[in-house]
């Protein structure tokens, strides 16, 4: 997740690194472009703008998600009641989907389909999730990018730092095809969900503020190695997990959290699970359904039931 952030959301110190090392092997001056707007401005802005008439609108939409959360908590193993999980207590489990499918997916189904590879995986992971839960309802936050233009004197294109838009999404799981509805509610979340997190954690909305957060997380990152490969003219590996990993102690967030990336050509999905809540072959179960879900859409299938 640190490489993620690092290579495709703070691209620009990547850049600027290498910029400075060739100038600094070549004997030349090291000139960088100009800064944008810093993560001050950017702050004094979402303050200001929490005073604008959108929020009323908005606040029944976040209330209306957020509402699922209490029915949409999955459990395979009794834990006490005061338990509270910790990041070593979280397990995870990866599967590969191949070359070939990855590519019939990026370069043939999306295209064809008018969509992003977000909504097909997650579409994918919601079908999957279905099956493995019997639930007729999944909630989950997930996160976007949180660089899009949202003032007009705001300017984030070279600005480093964390910027992401976290906000839930509550998908119902019919029977058949989840593709279609999946997508139509990714792509109808209000200003890309960058205004949740105002709302909530600036904002004095008190519905919002104690209102129980989704135990699911998904999170699609696009292509790693490419945006890494292409800066340093290099090939570049992941870190092991477990030096990616958070301090054991650290609260642990969520039960489940599904992520999905491009790596070296092939779609790699990861599932952490809370390993006192779910045992390693109930989350292997889920992880396999997935990349069979998402196999099914490659062969031009319905992600069915």
């Amino acid at each position: 997740a640190a490489m993620h952030h690092l290579a495709l959301r703070q691209g620009v110190l990547l850049e600027d690194l290498l910029a400075a090392y060739q100038a600094a092997i070549s004997h030349r001056p090291v000139r960088l472009p100009r800064k944008t707007s810093s993560l001050a401005e950017w702050t004094q802005a979402l303050h200001r703008r929490i005073d604008d008439e959108w929020q009323r609108e908005e606040l029944p939409y976040w209330q209306n998600e957020l509402a699922g959360v209490a029915l949409c908590q999955p459990q395979e193993l009794d834990v006490p009641a005061n338990y509270e999980a910790k990041d070593i207590d979280q397990r995870s489990v990866t599967r590969l989907v191949s070359r070939e499918v990855t590519e019939r997916l990026v370069r043939t189904i999306a295209p064809q389909l008018d969509l992003g590879m977000q909504d097909i995986v997650l579409a994918g992971f919601a079908a999957a999730f279905r099956d493995w839960s019997q639930q007729s309802e999944l909630v989950l936050n997930t996160c976007g990018v949180g660089r899009d233009k949202l003032f007009e004197e705001i300017n984030l294109t070279r600005t480093v730092g964390e910027l992401n838009t976290v906000f839930p999404l509550r998908l119902p799981l019919p029977p058949g095809d989840l593709l279609p509805s999946v997508s139509s509610k990714l792509h109808g979340v209000p200003a890309k969900g960058l205004h949740y997190g105002m709302l909530r954690y600036l904002a004095t909305h008190d519905e919002l503020r104690h209102a129980p957060e989704p135990v699911v997380f998904f999170n699609y990152v696009s292509r790693i190695d490419t945006a890494l490969g292409d800066a340093l003219g290099a090939r570049v590996s992941m870190a092991p997990a477990e030096i990616r990993s958070s301090h054991p102690e650290n609260r642990a967030c969520y039960r489940l959290y599904a992520e999905a990336s491009i790596y070296h050509g092939c779609l790699e999905l990861d599932l952490a699970f809370d390993s006192q809540r779910f045992t390693a072959e109930s989350a292997e179960r889920l992880l396999a359904d997935w990349g069979q879900q998402l196999e099914a859409l490659a062969r031009r299938q319905p992600l069915a039931a």
